[in-house]
């Protein structure tokens, strides 16, 4: 089982302020080309994303177009709960379509959100065991990384 973990720039730091930006089509056209090169490579099973408005979003966009032509699967994790709460309607609105969507989504916290420093919780990122496609991550830790695969 191979999997892609893809995070990245919010819209608003790539100066996107609208879902017909042209910047977004040579993105989402970007990420498309390196997935579907794993894909035929036989290197992808998985793609592994949050839900942050940006590239995060394009990427699940891209890997739900993919998956009608390929065997791919999309995990959606978010970083807590209630996360998007504070979106604007239309924004919520795709990010439960982008979960109902998925083939899998979790929160690694089932609180609400935190600020770093309120529980005193700084573990590590990641337990020794993965558990499925997945590594349990702990609280209050945030993982990135860009276009890798494991």
């Amino acid at each position: 089982m191979q999997r892609i973990w893809i995070s990245g720039y919010r819209g608003y730091e790539l100066g996107t302020f609208g879902d017909k930006d042209p910047k977004i089509t040579v993105i989402k056209y970007a990420i498309k080309q390196c997935l579907t090169n794993l894909l035929e490579e036989g290197q992808l099973d998985w793609v592994i994303t949050g839900a942050n408005l940006g590239v995060e979003q394009w990427s699940a966009e891209v890997a739900l177009e993919l998956r009608q032509d390929y065997n791919l699967r999309l995990a959606v994790m978010l970083p807590y709960l209630d996360f998007g709460s504070r979106w604007s309607e239309n924004n919520q609105l795709k990010l439960q379509n982008l979960k109902n969507q998925a083939d899998f989504w979790s929160a690694t916290s089932k609180g609400p959100y935190q600020a770093a420093g309120n529980s005193g919780n700084t573990s590590s990122l990641c337990s020794s065991t993965p558990t499925g496609p997945f590594w349990s991550m702990t609280r209050n830790t945030r993982a990135r990384a860009s276009m890798t695969t494991r």
